[in-house]
């Protein structure tokens, strides 16, 4: 006759066996998918020296300076190039016309855009480590990834105050891929100008 306390441990270890299949059947490799955070929701609008009637303006013009900041170029051109073409459209849409700086405009375009490297410590719970055979936790692993977050300015600023008038500030994971880096910045425009006064 079988001895009942050996029955009983390969229950205990069946059940433990059958526990960490059922574990780590749900695992997939630590990855997140840092572009899908990039929406217009992380777009913001200020006004810092808002005028009270935003149709005294009438005309703009584009500063013909590069961006400030440390884009590396590799961000800078792709966002300048398409930050204005987008920027120019909705601004005539809204009747603004737009004019050589050399033509004393109402507002001059600045633009800013830099680049920085940030870290994540991404939790992983999906497997459990043990106490001896029968006694199973849950274990936390601690993953890091690095990416980097490019952050967009850009200013209207009032000629006759040399103070911005309106500000759009954007940030964002960075992409590689310039056509994704494009539209993602016309969607950052559209949903400034659509949320503006």
């Amino acid at each position: 006759m079988d001895d009942p306390r050996s029955m009983s441990s390969a229950r205990r270890l069946v059940s433990v066996v059958a526990l960490a299949l059922a574990a780590t059947a749900g695992c997939t490799d630590s990855y997140y998918d840092y572009g899908a955070a990039w929406s217009p929701d992380l777009v913001t609008v200020e006004l810092p020296a808002a005028p009270p009637d935003y149709g005294l303006y009438t005309t703009f013009a584009f500063n013909r300076a590069e961006p400030s900041g440390d884009g590396g170029g590799a961000f800078t051109r792709p966002f300048v190039e398409t930050a204005r073409e987008e920027l120019s459209e909705s601004l005539g849409q809204l009747g603004f016309i737009e004019v050589s700086v050399d033509e004393d405009p109402d507002l001059v375009v600045n633009f800013y855009d830099q680049i920085e490297e940030r870290y994540a410590y991404i939790g992983n719970s999906y497997y459990y480590c043990w106490y001896g055979w029968f006694w199973p936790y849950p274990c936390v692993e601690y993953v890091e990834r690095r990416y980097n977050v490019g952050t967009v300015v850009i200013d209207l600023l009032d000629t006759s105050t040399e103070q911005s008038v309106w500000r759009m500030v954007g940030e964002g994971v960075f992409t590689d891929d310039a056509r994704e880096l494009q539209d993602r910045v016309r969607a950052a425009i559209d949903h400034a100008i659509d949320s503006s006064p």
